[in-house]
């Protein structure tokens, strides 16, 4: 795969259509993947929690990616920007987002999850933005 040879990966805002194939696990030295505005449709693949290494930016709003966001990204420990926005996401939002210690950012807009965010108010998690809609539940202190 060439996405082993990459630190950044930007094809945002183009007409790229298809699914993301398994093999962007193999990425380990990405630092930025953006897929953003683009036409990407099917399931986010498990396997990008195998690019644990270095990623710090998973940016796939404006597409059209469906099903339940996976719970590897919740290995993905370096991340600090998660923009899941604008996609057509089910489901609850993944308690292993918990791991994520250096998250500064997470966009949920304009998805249908659902659920409560309780478990983000973890106290080890950075102060961090948040923007969603669809969920329920009381809103965490931290919110507040």
């Amino acid at each position: 795969s060439c996405f082993g040879l990459f630190k950044r990966f930007d094809v945002s805002r183009n007409d790229f259509t298809g699914t993301l194939p398994a093999s962007v696990g193999k990425a380990v030295n990405l630092n930025v993947l953006d897929l953003s505005a683009n036409q990407f449709e099917g399931m986010l693949p498990p396997e990008i929690g195998r690019c644990s290494g270095a990623l710090r930016s998973l940016l796939v709003a404006g597409n059209a990616f469906t099903g339940r966001i996976p719970d590897e990204l919740g290995s993905l420990t370096k991340l600090e920007n998660l923009e899941l926005a604008k996609n057509e996401f089910t489901g609850p939002v993944p308690q292993s987002l918990v791991e994520l210690k250096l998250l500064s950012t997470l966009e949920l807009s304009e998805n249908s999850v659902e659920g409560s965010l309780d478990f983000l108010c973890d106290e080890e998690l950075p102060t961090f933005k948040l923007f969603t809609s669809d969920c329920y539940g009381e809103t965490p202190e931290v919110f507040c």
